[in-house]
């Protein structure tokens, strides 16, 4: 559930409770943990899990947007992803080392449920795309094929 207020501050989002497969492989980072036991709000928990290796303005500015689409609750509504079809194509994951939001344990365990034959993995936080763009460029780059030409 996702209680939006008329100020940022006043977002909340309240997930299910913490599984134990998840506690046990150690695939909750500590910042997650907090936010989920209630013991954070909404802009700090996403500061630290979300802009962990952004500048402040930059992270001011990510922070100020959130909410402003269908995530958390499309993610939590919806039980049923179906992922075989995956294993018709070659995919790569790319692991975000220094993530706050999904430990590196738990990728490894989407990489292998998303069938991927690949794992590269970057010294980057969770919005790799916003603080690292041009490495993932090149990482994906390589991986279409560019540079195997």
């Amino acid at each position: 559930m996702l209680r939006m207020g008329s100020t940022p501050s006043a977002r909340r989002f309240h997930p299910p409770p913490l599984d134990r497969l998840s506690v046990r492989l150690g695939c909750v980072p500590a910042g997650v943990k907090a936010f989920l036991e209630d013991s954070m709000s909404f802009e700090a928990a996403s500061r630290l899990m979300f802009c962990n290796d952004m500048a402040p303005a930059q992270a001011d500015a990510f922070v100020a947007k959130l909410g402003q689409d269908h995530w958390p609750p499309d993610a939590l509504t919806v039980s049923d992803w179906r992922y075989d079809h995956l294993t018709e194509c070659t995919g790569t994951y790319v692991l975000c080392l220094a993530d706050q939001a999904v430990s590196p344990a738990w990728q490894e365990l989407s990489a292998k449920r998303f069938h991927a034959s690949r794992l590269i993995r970057i010294d980057a936080g969770h919005q790799v795309m916003h603080t690292r763009p041009h490495a993932l460029a090149e990482i994906l780059r390589q991986e279409a094929g560019f540079y195997n030409s």
